[in-house]
């Protein structure tokens, strides 16, 4: 009767063991965005992400690793530092050079 009761309490003791574990694994699970991509952030880092997928500057593909500027709502990727910079003399003109996805320059 004594090893049904350990036996028992093992069962117990292992269901509550794995109960903590998903609850806290479900509270540290990273958020989805729209794309059901993992968006993975920290209090002290947030990634910007540029809804723009070319510079407004040059035309080239954006780098994730140059800053980005925030301007009229939207965050502006560029395709190298310095971009950012000439961007931030005159965002009216440069933001109204990409197409309305972010997709392509349009000629002006």
């Amino acid at each position: 009767m004594k090893i049904i009761q350990t036996l028992g309490m093992l069962v117990l003791m292992l269901a509550l063991v794995s109960f903590v574990a998903c609850t806290q694994e479900s509270e540290t699970q990273a958020e989805m965005d729209h794309d059901g991509q993992a968006k993975m952030e920290t209090q002290d880092e947030v990634e910007t992400v540029a809804w723009n997928k070319v510079c407004p500057i040059q035309g080239g593909d954006v780098d994730p690793e140059v800053e980005t500027v925030s301007y009229d709502g939207k965050e502006y990727g560029f395709c190298c530092p310095g971009c950012d910079e000439k961007f931030n003399e005159d965002p009216a003109k440069y933001s109204a050079k990409l197409n309305e996805d972010g997709t392509e320059l349009l000629e002006m």
